[in-house]
């Protein structure tokens, strides 16, 4: 992301169908709109309402499905070290992660979208950490698991950015 902010606003009003889209980096999705279908035969949901937490992956199919007027959603990636102190288990490595979003989830995003327009860049990875601590907190820790150490294939990634 080279702009000034931490996140993405994604919409759209049609179906779109994105094949062998590249996970580089941990990324937050929150439907807020449509719905969102990934895997190979669309096996796994995110409905509007929900999140999935989704690991760095070499590719990915992904369906967003408007509902009404438009598909929308919030995106968010995650750096390495915006993990830092917290404890990742790695022993049941997963690939994605789906929870419901809730109304303490909603006004952290709407705290980390409004600070990323003011906040200096050195304090985003302390606020991404924030979403992740309320996340375990509220029972998803889960998503801990998603983490495994960064690859080579990741530092690259950093590097040329």
């Amino acid at each position: 992301m080279n702009n000034p902010s931490q996140f993405t606003l994604y919409t759209s009003i049609k179906e779109q169908n994105l094949l062998n889209v590249p996970i580089a980096k941990p990324l937050l999705i929150v439907v807020l709109s449509g719905h969102k279908e990934l895997g190979v035969d669309n096996e796994l949901i995110c409905q509007s309402g929900e999140f999935i937490f989704l690991s760095d992956s070499p590719a990915i199919n992904m369906r967003n499905i408007p509902k009404d007027n438009e598909y929308f959603a919030l995106l968010i990636e995650f750096d390495y070290q915006d993990f830092d102190g917290l404890q990742i288990n790695t022993s049941n490595k997963r690939e994605y992660y789906i929870g419901k979003t809730t109304l303490k989830l909603e006004q952290c995003l709407q705290q980390f979208v409004e600070i990323s327009h003011w906040a200096p860049k050195q304090v985003w990875s302390s606020w991404k950490r924030e979403i992740i601590s309320l996340l375990s907190y509220m029972g998803h820790s889960d998503i801990l698991s998603l983490l495994d150490n960064p690859q080579i294939k990741n530092r690259l990634h950093d590097m040329l950015r």
